[in-house]
């Protein structure tokens, strides 16, 4: 029953990771182009190197999000099937089997809309990035 559950979790998050793969080296990618064009400005060396920090701060920050938010979802995974033990017992059920279903069917939601937002959020950071002079 869990180990079922579990496989479902860790193919959306196989899913999630193989669609923002691409995403995230396109932010990467980005991050090293804002980077070179703070190096290509004629300003002090100290502006030179805080203009290249922010540039990656700003990847480090949204990849840190998307990290966070993948963990949250399996910690409300575990906190879920927690809660269906405690409600409906240790004694496999047909009641407990549809509580733990329930958990694996909201957070595999919880994860596509994740995904969703991602790339939502990456595409808003390399246009602020495209349009950003530094």
């Amino acid at each position: 029953m869990y180990e079922a559950s579990r496989v479902a979790i860790d193919s959306e998050v196989t899913k999630f990771n193989a669609e923002i793969d691409s995403w995230n080296k396109k932010m990467i990618g980005a991050t090293y182009e804002c980077i070179s064009k703070c190096y290509k400005q004629q300003k002090s060396a100290q502006e030179i190197d805080e203009c290249a920090q922010k540039c990656g701060k700003q990847v480090a920050k949204q990849q840190k999000f998307i990290e966070n938010r993948l963990k949250s979802y399996a910690n409300r995974y575990d906190d879920c099937t927690q809660m269906c033990h405690n409600l409906h017992g240790q004694k496999i059920s047909p009641i407990l089997q549809d509580c733990i279903q329930n958990c694996t069917v909201l957070v595999s939601v919880q994860i596509k809309t994740l995904k969703k937002n991602t790339i939502i959020l990456i595409k808003d950071y390399l246009n602020k990035l495209k349009n950003s002079n530094n």
